[in-house]
């Protein structure tokens, strides 16, 4: 089989033209700005195809960003309520020493589910940030501008939308009632409402898209590694426990 090989930066065009005469591959995953992923016979093989000649985040395979992992020092874990990115984000803190923040509990709440005022929010995330070693769990796009700048690797759980959904079945199922880790004190797990589960149901049409286009503004340099079940997950976390190759 021919060596597979990565396409940055080009149109559709010549994704297609550069695409002849190797195996047939198929079509994994496409988000609405152009990413391509697709399964040739080797995980996490990641072509980029820009359209119109418009910016793509820098995003890396799941081999490079274990190897990224293992060394850099400010980690933002993004994605859909649901999807596991908390405890991701635990497990990534616990594995390399990092501080642990959490959106929800550090900045966000206050206690009885009242939200903090929006400029005490960015006061409190522009603080956090300059910290030297972390791995910040939030997806709050609007403050982006403040994170992406100091962020060394952006992990994006991006699992399907009835896997995120059964997460927060889970979830409910195990807290509600009682305040959840990562939470702020005297916010109590709720039952979710509607807006709540039409959020999740309609995150890739309507949230997916803002990630991107905030990604390529504000952390263009920044590696994204796109991480579709827990599966993927799970194998980064071991991947970059290991010791590195010298």
């Amino acid at each position: 089989m021919p060596e597979p090989r990565e396409l940055r930066h080009c149109t559709t065009s010549s994704l297609y033209a550069g695409l002849s005469g190797v195996q047939p591959l198929r079509l994994h995953h496409c988000d609405s700005v152009g990413l391509r992923r697709w399964d040739a016979g080797i995980p996490n093989i990641l072509v980029q195809v820009r359209q119109d000649d418009a910016s793509m985040p820098r995003y890396v395979s799941l081999m490079d960003a274990a190897s990224l992992l293992a060394t850099v020092e400010r980690v933002l874990v993004i994605g859909c309520s649901g999807g596991g990115k908390t405890t991701f984000s635990a497990k990534i803190a616990d594995l390399h020493r990092l501080e642990f923040q959490s959106l929800d509990r550090d900045v966000r709440w206050l206690p009885g589910w009242v939200e903090r005022d929006r400029t005490e929010q960015r006061a409190i995330i522009s603080d956090m940030v300059q910290r030297d070693r972390w791995v910040m769990d939030g997806s709050g796009a609007s403050s982006f501008d403040l994170r992406l700048p100091r962020t060394d690797l952006v992990l994006w759980v991006r699992v399907p939308r009835w896997v995120a959904l059964i997460g927060l079945l889970k979830r409910v199922s195990r807290f509600y009632g009682s305040v959840r880790p990562a939470m702020a004190e005297g916010c109590p797990e709720p039952l979710p409402d509607r807006d709540f589960l039409s959020y999740i149901w309609n995150f890739e049409k309507k949230y997916a898209p803002l990630f991107v286009m905030q990604i390529e503004r504000y952390g263009p340099d920044v590696p994204v590694a796109v991480l579709n079940s827990h599966r993927e997950m799970d194998r980064l976390l071991q991947l970059s426990g290991r010791p590195i190759a010298r």
